[in-house]
């Protein structure tokens, strides 16, 4: 089992109801695709980028922000999170840099 989906699965297992998440980054790879790169498998987080109608949700959702607390606490000492959850508009594209590589 992917890092991704361990900490999704225990998330699942401390909500009582229904949540739904957009998961960008590594983890969404390592869910999305049926055959990752193995070093998206080892990914230590999910980022979850919420739109503008997911905020008003999980705003209004206290129960979420309580598991997912929860959920870094049973997963730290494994040095699995799912912290890095944001406005979409908070995401940023740049190009990637050739320029720095050691010589």
């Amino acid at each position: 089992m992917s890092n991704a989906a361990r900490i999704v699965s225990a998330l699942d297992g401390l909500l009582t109801r229904d949540a739904s998440l957009i998961i960008s980054g590594r983890a969404a790879i390592a869910l999305g695709l049926e055959n990752p790169p193995r070093a998206m498998l080892r990914s230590l987080d999910v980022d979850a980028p919420l739109s503008s109608s997911y905020e008003t949700t999980f705003a209004d959702t206290p129960e979420f922000w309580d598991a997912q607390e929860e959920l870094d606490r049973i997963l730290e000492e494994e040095g699995l999170y799912l912290t890095h959850i944001f406005p979409a508009d908070m995401v940023f594209l740049r190009q990637r840099s050739t320029c720095c590589s050691p010589k």
